[in-house]
């Protein structure tokens, strides 16, 4: 977990990769690790939380069910 200060007053956390498990899925573990997440960064005066993640529309929708909102997309493509 990281932050930068995008060019505005306003501290944003980061979180690079998570990644939680098909076995833990269905279970409260992913709202738990969001809510330490999101104060651990409240601690330290961060404002807005960004988790990035692989993309797909269920996990979207999932993200979008617990407040989130997409706010950027990142395009990948091999070195051949």
């Amino acid at each position: 977990l990281h932050y930068y200060e995008y060019g505005t007053p306003k501290l944003i956390g980061t979180c690079d990769n998570i990644y939680l498990k098909k076995d833990y899925r269905n279970t409260s573990l992913l709202d738990d690790m969001l809510t330490w997440l999101m104060n651990y960064g409240r601690s330290y005066g961060m404002q807005e939380m960004e988790f990035l993640t692989v993309f797909d529309i269920a996990l979207s929708k999932a993200w979008e069910r617990k407040g989130f909102k997409p706010s950027q997309i990142t395009y990948t493509k091999l070195c051949q």
